[in-house]
This record gives structure tokens, C-alpha cells and sequence, in this order.
């Protein structure tokens, strides 16, 4: 068990110490297994204490990682000036209960192309 004199005097040596060294003091034992802000509880105590975050080096899957979302922000911001052509509907070879319109009557087929020009009077067509 430590003194409250011998945790301060470790809290201030952990000042100016690399992360890597200073999570792993006996002081920030209580803080292990647990996450807060998304990073390891003991690695934000010491931190919060004053230890130095070093740069380090991204790996391959990161950098992969990273290029994707990348990729996917700027598709995303430049979707908007692709050119959209989706006011026109596909040609319906199939009447609406599944029969070729090349099988239906004159009637039959005047009346699905009715229908079908009635469901698209809003798209102006």
C-alpha cells in the first residue's frame, strides 16, 4: 500500500514521461481493463497527470482504412453534380399481372398503357 505522499511524489515524476512508460506505474493499476473516452482508463489518467502523447507510426490497415473513408467523404460531397436521369421510367415489357405485353389484347394493352401513363402523371411524362 502506498502513502498519499509516495502517490503524489509518482504523479509528479509523470510529468514529461512518454505515455508508454507512464501507464504502466504501479499508481495507475486501479485504472486497468476500464475505457473512458474511448481510449484505456490508466492511458487518460496518465495522460490527465501530464504525460507526453508520442507520435506514432500508422499502420497498413489504418492507412487502407483511412484512404476508404477518404474516398467514400468525397464521392459523398461530390455526389451532387453527378448527373441524375432517374425522372424517366424503365420500359415494362410485363403487363401488371406478369402477362408479356405481347400477348395482350389491343384493349388490354391500351388499358395498362392508360394506367401506367396515369401513375406517372406526376413525373411529367
Amino acid at each position: 500500500m502506498m502513502t498519499d505522499s509516495e502517490k503524489q511524489a509518482m504523479r509528479d515524476s509523470v510529468r514529461g514521461m512518454p505515455l508508454s512508460q507512464a501507464k504502466d506505474l504501479p499508481i495507475y493499476d486501479a485504472f486497468k481493463g476500464f475505457w473512458n473516452g474511448g481510449m484505456p482508463a490508466n492511458e487518460l489518467q496518465a495522460i490527465c497527470d501530464g504525460a507526453i502523447v508520442e507520435p506514432r507510426e500508422m499502420t497498413a490497415d489504418e492507412a487502407r482504412v483511412e484512404a476508404a473513408r477518404d474516398h467514400m467523404v468525397e464521392q459523398m460531397a461530390n455526389a451532387h453534380r453527378a448527373p441524375v436521369n432517374d425522372n424517366k421510367t424503365p420500359g415494362q415489357p410485363f403487363a401488371r399481372d406478369g402477362r408479356p405485353m405481347s400477348q395482350l389484347a389491343d384493349h388490354e394493352r391500351a388499358h395498362e398503357q392508360m394506367v401506367r401513363d396515369m401513375g406517372n402523371a406526376w413525373k411529367g411524362e
